[in-house]
């Protein structure tokens, strides 16, 4: 009796789709988390505060290629383009390119403009970006493609292979004695080139006519115009940071801010991967069953997220030393104890980031915006002034507090929504 239950058919069709899910974003987070990792036991601490700032900078184009394109895929894919999903891939494909050949194109401007003020080793750390981007941003747009088509496995596997071939490159490099900021970002590329050749002959887009790809150019913006400013937005709160740590210390203070931040990887990419997983169903719960069936999907998943959270801050707290030692081989263990104020951020980040899924389904990301304004000003105000008083503590306090301002104004509005 209970195999025929409602929630044993709800189990028996999303649960191989969610783990697989899980698995592509734990996959692929885990890159960024070894990568960085590796990074940090291997390199000076000055040079890994530069690939740490790079980094830094190519999230934020990052962010704005995600707001542009994905985001707008995964309501409009399983929405209104649900049944002609390769032309309109094709449409995308064609905007991934704009948007990262203009990135590439002002990423190397920033970096010549450096190399006129003599920093070498940032300079080469830009250069790095601004030629592996277009290609590391391609996968991110590709893998989640095949979660409007309901095909999580292709995802999986191409985020296990780009994992493989990073950590393989990187590997390289070191024992020909040639690890850089700059060799990195251009392994990171050639990996994610790679992927992307597999996965483009999976997904099979197509090449549309200007009439198509002016009829989907209407819909895409409306959408992401909002999910673009909201993008840089967010950014701003776990970003300015390492921009700003280098004036109040050194360049080295980035790369303690984001050796720290790693350890918060799991946690922070697993809210991301149940934030894509959780959107086009969102989107269609909403648009069949309303408001309320919404409102009660969307809580469940928040306890759930907040227990699991909240063990995960038991675990860096308890084991911060360890963890640290183990992770850096002895390296920033002196910043150990700043490990249990680092973990509340991912706690308050991922409840903003949930509440926010729930106003995207609604198509209402301009209510999203709304409130990431007061957390992105709270970061450039408070939050810096905090980053040059008390330098990584109070980075880390800036993020929490900037989140906690965006997570207490989401729920307001979703409860007006």
């Amino acid at each position: 009796m209970s195999d025929s239950s409602p929630l044993a058919a709800r189990l028996r069709h999303w649960g191989p789709r969610a783990l697989l899910s899980l698995a592509d974003q734990g996959l692929f987070s885990l890159t960024t988390f070894v990568v960085n990792v590796l990074l940090a036991r291997w390199l000076a601490p000055e040079a890994y505060g530069a690939f740490a700032l790079a980094f830094a900078v190519f999230l934020f184009l990052g962010a704005l290629h995600t707001a542009l394109l994905t985001e707008p895929m995964l309501v409009l894919g399983a929405g209104r383009f649900r049944e002609h999903f390769r032309s309109y891939l094709g449409f995308l494909l064609s905007g991934h390119l704009l948007v990262s050949l203009l990135g590439a194109a002002l990423l190397t401007l920033a970096a010549w403009l450096l190399a006129q003020a003599g920093n070498a080793l940032l300079t080469n750390a830009l250069y790095g970006v601004a030629i592996a981007s277009p290609f590391i941003l391609l996968p991110w747009l590709l893998r989640r493609a095949f979660y409007v088509e309901a095909r999580p496995t292709w995802a999986a596997v191409g985020s296990g292979l780009y994992l493989a071939l990073s950590v393989l490159g990187l590997l390289w490099l070191r024992a020909a004695n040639q690890l850089s900021p700059f060799s990195a970002y251009l392994v990171l590329g050639l990996a994610a080139l790679l992927i992307s050749l597999l996965l483009l002959a999976a997904l099979k887009p197509q090449r549309n006519s200007k009439s198509k790809m002016a009829a989907m150019r209407a819909p895409q913006w409306d959408y992401a115009r909002w999910a673009a400013v909201s993008a840089v937005l967010i950014w701003v709160p776990l970003n300015i940071f390492y921009l700003a740590i280098p004036y109040a210390s050194e360049l080295s203070a980035a790369g303690v801010l984001r050796a720290l931040s790693n350890t918060l990887t799991p946690l922070t990419q697993s809210v991301q991967a149940l934030v894509v997983l959780l959107l086009p169903q969102l989107a269609t719960l909403y648009q069949e069953r309303g408001r309320a069936t919404l409102h009660r999907r969307l809580r469940q998943f928040s306890l759930a997220f907040l227990a699991a959270s909240g063990l995960y801050w038991l675990l860096l707290a308890f084991f911060r030393t360890t963890i640290i030692e183990w992770l850096y081989a002895g390296q920033y263990a002196e910043y150990a104890a700043l490990l249990p104020l680092a973990g509340l951020v991912p706690v308050v980040m991922g409840a903003s980031s949930l509440l926010g899924s729930g106003l995207r389904a609604m198509e209402m990301p301009e209510r999203v915006v709304r409130a990431y304004v007061y957390g992105a000003a709270f970061a450039l105000t408070g939050g810096v002034y905090l980053t040059i008083a008390y330098g990584v503590g109070g980075a880390f306090a800036g993020q929490g507090l900037a989140y906690l301002v965006m997570a207490l104004l989401l729920a307001r509005q979703l409860a007006r929504a």
